[in-house]
């Protein structure tokens, strides 16, 4: 009897609305997402609610755990309790198990830091990234607390490809690193990673390969933003090939 957060939410969108349920949504989701980490009612609030625009936030609250309790048997999952409160806080209830990606990227992400063994910790590592997709929940992008998240998310993502790249260059695994860069390129394609790309591909003696990706990066900057690439970028190129000559 496994239900995840897919299952349901689909259906309820479907008979109200995006826009009817759009908080009662958030509720779940901000709550799955903590997993078994505990919420108060004033955070909840606070990320749901801007209290000029809300008249009575607590009771608002009140209401969209209402509508959790009746909207999700009414889309066919069981009747049991999604949320629960213990000691004043709110986390997802036990009875219906809920695991988000989320989670378990945090968690491989974690277990990649505390692992001494050198191999071990790289494939957590690996593992966590395989499940990180980019940005979470853009159709709500702009609200502070999935602001907030991406933030914290991203920061590991980060963390977990600098410690695999070093992983990879130690280990001489230029195809794997190669494809590292990319990824991170592909999902952020404007933090410069085109910078560590065009190193590893340098290191190689790719040459043309890392000035391709190079001028890349020049029509990206241009097209999308108007912009020159960062003036680091061509001095970081330009010296790597007076070393290679």
């Amino acid at each position: 009897r496994d239900y995840y957060a897919s299952r349901g939410l689909g259906d309820v969108y479907k008979r109200q609305g995006r826009k009817n349920t759009l908080k009662f949504i958030q509720l779940l989701q901000l709550i799955w997402l903590r997993g078994e980490r505990r919420i108060s009612k004033k955070e909840l609030i606070d990320a749901l609610y801007d209290r000029r625009e809300v008249a009575d936030a607590n009771n608002s609250i009140n209401n969209l755990l209402h509508q959790v309790k009746k909207q999700l048997p009414a889309a066919g999952l069981p009747d049991c309790n999604y949320i629960i409160r213990i000691e004043g806080d709110y986390m997802a209830g036990t009875e219906i198990p809920v695991r988000t990606d989320v989670q378990s990227f945090v968690e491989l992400a974690e277990a990649g830091d505390r692992e001494l063994n050198e191999e071990k910790s790289a494939c957590y590592y690996k593992q966590a990234l395989a499940l990180y997709k980019g940005e979470l929940l853009p159709d709500i992008s702009t609200e502070i607390w999935v602001i907030e998240e991406n933030l914290q998310l991203k920061m590991i993502f980060d963390t977990c490809v600098q410690r695999l790249a070093d992983y990879f260059k130690r280990n001489g695994k230029d195809a794997e690193l190669e494809a590292l860069y990319e990824k991170a390129v592909r999902l952020f394609p404007y933090e410069n990673w085109q910078l560590d790309q065009i190193d590893a591909l340098l290191a190689k003696g790719e040459n043309e390969r890392a000035l391709e990706i190079y001028h890349q990066m020049v029509q990206l900057y241009s097209d999308e933003m108007g912009l020159d690439p960062t003036p680091v970028s061509y001095t970081h190129l330009r010296a790597h090939e007076t070393r290679s000559n």
